[in-house]
């Protein structure tokens, strides 16, 4: 979800904001279930397989709207949820 200098003109706060919060929801119900996953899901998304990669992108996203959009307050809200690791509904 990188915003590069030409997907940047096309890709609204708005759109930064639904797409971030529906990842960040994504990642608490695969990344940190409250109950264990599948074998298969555990395999795919736990720490063997690809989760601490996905985090890590996760986050970057989230700096990066902070920096790209320094003047949207609801994207901000829905960034610093997710750099705090919770969900905000």
């Amino acid at each position: 979800m990188p915003l590069t200098p030409t997907l940047r003109p096309l890709i609204s706060p708005t759109l930064m904001e639904s797409a971030l919060w529906a990842v960040a929801r994504w990642g608490a119900t695969y990344l940190c279930p409250e109950e264990p996953l599948p074998r298969v899901l555990e395999g795919a998304f736990g720490r063997p397989g690809k989760g601490p990669a996905i985090v890590e992108r996760l986050l970057q996203a989230g700096l990066q709207c902070l920096t790209e959009y320094p003047a949207e307050g609801a994207l901000h809200e829905v960034c610093v949820c997710v750099l705090g690791g919770g969900i905000c509904l």
